[in-house]
Formats: structure tokens, sequence, C-alpha cells
């Protein structure tokens, strides 16, 4: 008879292989959170999100109040932007605010450009309903992509029942894509 291989000679092989694959595993996922921690892409500056949007214009841009009968006051900016770069852009994203008489930030909101609420929809949908409707993806997509050069997109942000001592409003572009950039 042959004599039987020697089974701790495997199984000490085996455990070093597991050793060494749980090893490779620990120092991937370290390097991992490493990576995803200490080299996060900045933000970007004001002077880049400027020149990124510096052909974008608005156009027809007003705020008004309206009153709806379930949220009661709501504060409206709305307007158009205009595309006046050469090339086609897309998801062209706004930033709207309100102040009080010293200037300082009541409530500041981003919003996709794209949709905007008729006045009868202002004065009875719920906060909800609006909302949902503003960031309706099919609609936003079908008006905010591929806007051609000279092209125009309508946008409407909304603060619910804004404090009394509004003073001033602001809007201002503050992000698009390239068409086709995924």
């Amino acid at each position: 008879k042959e004599p039987l291989p020697e089974l701790g000679h495997k199984r000490g092989r085996r455990r070093l292989w597991l050793a060494l694959l749980l090893v490779l595993v620990l120092a991937g996922a370290g390097a991992g959170g490493y990576f995803s921690f200490f080299a996060r892409e900045t933000p970007p500056s004001e002077a880049d999100i400027a020149k990124k949007v510096e052909l974008l214009t608005m156009r027809n841009v007003r705020q008004y109040n309206v009153l709806n009968e379930k949220v009661g006051k709501v504060f409206v900016i709305e307007g158009r932007v205009v595309n006046e770069f050469p090339d086609p852009k897309e998801l062209i994203s706004l930033e709207g605010a309100i102040y009080d008489k010293d200037k300082k930030p009541l409530a500041v909101k981003k919003q996709l450009a794209g949709t905007q609420l008729s006045l009868f929809q202002l004065q009875v949908l719920s906060e909800k309903e609006m909302e949902s409707f503003l960031n309706n993806k099919v609609e936003i997509l079908t008006n905010n992509t591929n806007v051609l050069p000279g092209a125009e997109v309508p946008f409407m942000i909304l603060f619910y029942d804004p404090p009394d001592d509004v003073a001033e409003f602001g809007v201002k572009i503050v992000d698009v894509k390239n068409a086709g950039a995924g």
C-alpha cells in the first residue's frame, strides 16, 4: 500500500492562501476607503462655475406671490434660461434665494430648469404636488436636454409660506452639462 498523503501540509497551504486572500481583500478595502475619503473631488470654485455657465443668460425673470388654498402664500421666481453657447447644453440648474432687508438669506433652493406651473396650479395644488411637478423627470428631460444655441428653457423656483420680511430675491445659474456628455 502507498502511504496516505500528509493532510496537515495541504491544510496549511490552504490556510496560507486564505490568509493571503483575506489580507488582499482588506488591503483593497483600505485603499478604496482612503481614496474615497482623501481623494474626493474638490467642489468647483465660484470662478469655475461662472466660466461653465457664462454664456447662459436669463430672460423674463420675475417674482410674485400667489395665495395657495392649501399652503398659504407661495413666493414664486420664474423666467427662462437662454443658451448662448455655440454648442447644445442640458440639465441647466439654478439656485434661487430670498433675502431680508440686510441681505441675509432667508431661504435658498436649487432647481433644475425645464418646468413651470400655471397660475391655477400654483393656487390649488399641495406643496407635495407642486414639487412633484417641478421635479418631473420626463418634463425636465423633454425641455432641458439638447438645448440648442439660442433656445430657451423655462424655470420656476417656489418658496412656501415665506417669512414676512422678504425684501428681495436672487436667482443664478449654478450648473450645466454639455449635451450628450454623460
